[in-house]
């Protein structure tokens, strides 16, 4: 008989538990699906960032890019090689944002990702973009010789 008292507190415990997460999630949704009561709409943003040009296989390191927008650390890139796209994606509400680009590479002595010194680091290092209402925006920034080329599109 105790243990099935037992066996009822925590099947009750576990259908509270339950409950208070399915309202924290309806409640606190991580992304806005829909336009805020203030009116605010939203786009996706797409970014891919890759080097170009290089021809040796052993000069080609383990990268990912850090992202900022507006100043603000707003994820990274997928791990690839220097030569491999690397993504990186984010719902924004429409307005002109500014992108900033960090370059980490692999110190394969250490096995830990380092931040490229200022030098190195793919000029320029930053641009602007726009983002339209329900839509995507892909900034695309191909690197050749150090030097970044970023390119937008819409869809």
């Amino acid at each position: 008989m105790r243990l099935l008292k037992v066996f009822y507190f925590f099947v009750f415990v576990l259908i509270m538990a339950c409950s208070v997460a399915q309202k924290r999630e309806q409640s606190e949704p991580n992304e806005p699906s829909e336009p805020s009561e203030q009116g605010e709409q939203y786009g996706h943003v797409i970014f891919c960032g890759y080097d170009s040009g290089i021809n040796d296989p052993n000069l080609d390191r383990y990268s990912y890019y850090k992202i900022y927008i507006n100043k603000i650390e707003a994820g990274r890139t997928t791990i690839g090689l220097e030569s491999q796209k690397k993504t990186f994606e984010k719902k924004m509400p429409v307005n002109t944002h500014l992108l900033s680009v960090e370059k980490w590479t692999l110190n394969e002595k250490s096995g830990e990702y380092e931040k490229l010194n200022n030098v190195r680091q793919p000029k320029p290092s930053y641009s602007y973009f726009e983002v339209k209402r329900n839509s995507s925006t892909f900034i695309n920034m191909e690197v050749i010789n150090g030097e970044a080329v970023f390119t937008s599109m819409f869809k």
